[in-house]
């Protein structure tokens, strides 16, 4: 048989191939060539991605605290923000409403002011002038008081003006003070905005974070159970061929053991046939001295029933018997040597090789060539059956003793022996 060990490749995570023999090979591979660096890289490869999913689970932690940090911290501005929002803009109606009611005072002001202006100016017009004559008696005094009226009352429009100018000035500049608080609570508003919208921005992209850090976490994870599927695929094959070797062992030393029996077997069938041989080739040697005295018996016209041809006509088929059981012989010999006896030996196998004796006796094939002629036949049959036929490892052929006659006289005189006497009933030994 044709032991053709057929080599597999196997890619490894890393991009790898290691060649492997498969699990039925006749031969096993040593234990040093299988590929404990795949197992390695493995494992060097599932490390490298736990590690990186822990410090991307880390990373996200860190990152969902941050997030919910700027979240709090979002709201809480923005709760700030709207309240400090609301308070002002109940101060600005508030300093609205006092600016208005300023307004109106400062409109009433205006309008007592120029009322008292307008007083002033026709009391300094009615005063009398110094040229004209005081009237002596009752009058002078009712003229005193006139006098002092109007120059107290000027005085209190005086001090009502100077009052109300200051108050006007202190409600311009409150006025002018409000205006910056609003501008400054505004420009915070914008700020506030700002930041929110800047906050906003940064949530956004803390969630497209945690979406690619979720996705690529997937993806890891589907990777690390792929890599313990293909690991645990490695160990299931690697005790499978653990298994396979122990029995491809055993089985060898079965094998070696039962060949190491076989071939005492067949040394012990080699010197067998080895001695068959050699009685064989003694039988052809009285084989030739009988044909040879037939023929001088028939040339001589003798006619007359010889009881001494009788049983040397017995003899002669007896000598054929044992020529074909060594042919027989050599047939099984060559059949164990070449190791076919799977194929040759089931069947009918009796009946190929008397078609193979016949065959080459009608082809006088000489008896020195019967090895040689039965291996080629045996080595052809086998080819043409799809069968291999190896060349065998011991060589147990025996060479054939040497024979001073012809093999064309040897052959015919077997043919003869075959025709005549192969359907002759033996004689009765009796009557000798």
């Amino acid at each position: 048989m044709d032991n053709q060990i057929e080599e597999m490749a196997y890619e490894g995570l890393d991009g790898t191939f290691t060649s492997t023999t498969p699990r039925h090979g006749c031969v096993p591979p040593p234990l040093d060539k299988f590929p404990d660096d795949n197992l390695d890289n493995l494992r060097l490869q599932l490390d490298e991605v736990e590690q990186e999913l822990r410090q991307a689970a880390e990373y996200g932690l860190h990152l969902v605290a941050t997030n919910n940090d700027l979240t709090q911290s979002m709201q809480r501005i923005q709760i700030a923000h709207e309240t400090t929002t609301s308070e002002l803009k109940g101060d600005i109606a508030m300093l609205e409403r006092h600016l208005l009611a300023m307004e109106a005072e400062r409109d009433a002001w205006k309008q007592k002011c120029h009322t008292a202006e307008e007083s002033l100016d026709r009391l300094q017009q009615e005063q009398p002038s110094p040229n004209q004559p005081h009237c002596y008696g009752d009058t002078s005094t009712s003229e005193v008081h006139l006098s002092r009226v109007p120059q107290d009352e000027v005085d209190r429009l005086k001090a009502s003006v100077y009052d109300l100018s200051t108050a006007l000035e202190q409600a311009t500049a409150s006025a002018i003070a409000k205006d910056l608080a609003i501008h400054r609570l505004q420009s915070t508003k914008r700020d506030m905005l700002d930041i929110i919208q800047q906050m906003k921005c940064a949530a956004a992209n803390d969630a497209s974070a945690r979406k690619a850090l979720a996705a690529k976490n997937t993806t890891l994870h589907g990777q690390l159970a792929t890599a313990l599927v293909k690991m645990d695929a490695c160990h299931e094959m690697y005790q499978v061929r653990l298994a396979d070797e122990a029995r491809l062992r055993q089985t060898i030393e079965e094998l070696t053991v039962e060949l190491q029996a076989q071939g005492d077997d067949v040394e012990a069938k080699s010197n067998l046939v080895h001695s068959t041989r050699l009685k064989c080739s003694h039988l052809e040697r009285q084989l030739e001295s009988l044909v040879g005295r037939e023929t001088d018996l028939e040339g001589g016209g003798q006619s007359s029933h010889d009881p001494n041809e009788d049983e040397a006509t017995s003899e002669a088929l007896a000598s054929f018997d044992r020529l074909e059981s060594f042919f027989k012989l050599t047939a099984l010999g060559i059949i164990l040597d070449h190791g076919a006896h799977d194929k040759f030996l089931q069947g009918s196998s009796r009946h190929t090789i008397q078609a193979w004796f016949r065959q080459a006796t009608q082809a006088d094939v000489p008896y020195h060539q019967w090895h040689r002629w039965l291996t080629i036949r045996i080595a052809g049959s086998s080819s043409q059956d799809g069968f291999r036929f190896f060349r065998p490892r011991k060589s147990l052929s025996v060479e054939a003793p040497s024979t001073a006659s012809s093999p064309s006289s040897l052959a015919g005189a077997i043919a003869d022996f075959f025709d005549k006497y192969k359907r002759k009933p033996e004689p009765n030994h009796s009557n000798l």
